[in-house]
């Protein structure tokens, strides 16, 4: 119950399986479920690891969607600096890498 309390005091969202003898007040999101029974923890783990799996194969997708949009905004060719004491930029810019 102390992380519950110190979840709740940083802001952060708690996710929780509450039995009848728990007090769901603390909990931001309450799955109902036996939580002494380890086929239940089972089977909500597995539900929340497959949708967290999910939303991340979403999000890869719709970043692979986005980077040739951004690829096209971008210019073509990238200024480069001179370093301190160094080459001038032009000769920087030609000078094969070894």
């Amino acid at each position: 119950m102390n992380a519950v309390k110190e979840a709740n005091r940083l802001n952060i969202p708690v996710i929780a399986m509450v039995d009848t003898c728990c007090d769901p007040t603390p909990i931001d999101y309450v799955i109902p479920a036996n939580d002494d029974a380890a086929k239940s923890i089972a089977y909500i783990m597995e539900a929340l690891c497959g949708a967290i799996k999910e939303g991340l194969d979403e999000r890869k997708l719709e970043k692979e969607k986005e980077a040739p949009e951004q690829a096209e905004e971008k210019p073509a060719g990238k200024k480069l600096r001179a370093r301190k004491g160094g080459k001038p930029a032009e000769e920087v810019a030609e000078t094969p890498a070894e």
